[in-house]
């Protein structure tokens, strides 16, 4: 598991460091800071971001929109960060994957706030507040008025039930303020708390959601995925061994139940020799 990633794009030497420290405060990762639209393509291309800040004016062939509207298909959430507050520029920015927009001059509060806005709008299943215990369908867009006044287009009472995501072949979990990047396939299984449920991962790492155990079941991918009990979902490749005796199976140390119901179906999904 990891932070996102971000790319930033900006040919203001000053700004972009600033940009990059703030970044790195808020808990985030940034993979590389560009100034040209020939090294934006190429770094998106390569480094795959999770997310990019982008200024709409840069140096190169290719404006900022239009390299937003050019990797559109990569479905890369941009915020877009400018000097133009004219409703031309801002129609032309929905033609990306833009997830904000925001106009300078800045505040480093008003940027931070905005990021942090504009990650959380990222959300496209719909999950709650997340308390860990370890250790195309339109996306809302956040515009950001030349005032620092934000312009929410989603009500607010949905804001908790976007605290935690799924993007790409990623959930993203959010811990102190920070969201974190799980693979899909790093996780063991999950168990039912009650109104939470428990993201188990390898070495002890888990995650306690509160979330219905119903809706985490409709995220994961059904071909690795299966819910062998009522109280768990596992993931088929993650399987050490099962007694069909007892009906139980074992995941990295941890003993899971196989309800009756479930056992000729998990039986059938697995290859097996006497």
């Amino acid at each position: 598991m990891s932070a996102l990633n971000f790319l930033i794009v900006e040919d203001n030497l000053s700004f972009s460091l600033e940009l990059e420290m703030l970044i790195d405060e808020i808990g985030y990762n940034v993979i590389a800071r560009v100034d040209n639209s020939a090294e934006a393509l190429e770094t998106i291309m390569l480094e795959h971001p999770d997310f990019i800040l982008m200024d709409v004016d840069i140096k190169g062939k290719l404006s900022g929109l239009q390299i937003g509207e050019k990797i559109k298909h990569l479905n890369i959430p941009i915020l877009f960060i400018t000097s133009y507050s004219d409703d031309e520029h801002y129609e032309l920015a929905q033609r990306s994957n833009m997830i904000g927009y925001l106009v300078k001059p800045i505040g480093r509060l008003s940027l931070k706030t905005a990021i942090n806005l504009a990650v959380k709008s990222l959300a496209e299943a719909k999950g709650t507040e997340t308390n860990d215990t370890s250790s195309e369908e339109e996306k809302p867009t956040v515009k950001f008025a030349p005032k620092d006044v934000v312009v929410k287009e989603e009500a607010q009472e949905e804001e908790e039930e976007r605290e935690n995501f799924v993007l790409k072949d990623y959930l993203f979990f959010k811990k102190k303020d920070v969201y974190q990047k799980v693979y899909i396939q790093e996780i063991l299984f999950i168990e039912a708390d009650g109104d939470y449920i428990v993201v188990q991962l390898k070495d002890k790492v888990k995650y306690t959601i509160r979330m219905k155990f119903s809706d985490m079941e409709a995220k994961l991918p059904s071909e690795s995925f299966m819910k062998v009990h009522r109280g768990y979902i596992i993931q088929l490749q993650k399987i050490e061994s099962i007694n069909f005796q007892v009906n139980t199976l074992k995941i990295d140390g941890h003993t899971i139940p196989i309800s009756r119901s479930n056992k000729d179906k998990l039986s059938n999904s697995i290859n097996k020799f006497s």
